[in-house]
């Protein structure tokens, strides 16, 4: 599973090995901000927790000596 932050902690998303949303942490902060900028948040966590889950996969094919077709 990969996390994933955005505003400075605010919202944490973690996704599963298929880059499904399995998680979701909101610091107290969170009910400072509008529906819609949390909202936001989530999503673009959800975001960053599925690229770096991309990035991690594509490291590991290159240690394993798979590359991909340009």
């Amino acid at each position: 599973m990969v996390d994933a932050s955005v505003l400075r902690g605010t919202v944490t998303a973690t996704v599963d090995l298929n880059g499904h949303l399995v998680g979701l942490k909101l610091h107290e902060r969170i009910r400072d901000l509008p529906a819609d900028r949390i909202a936001e948040a989530v999503l673009e966590a959800t975001r960053a927790a599925r690229g770096a889950l991309a990035a991690h996969v594509l490291e590991l094919a290159a240690e394993a000596g798979f590359t991909h077709a340009d």
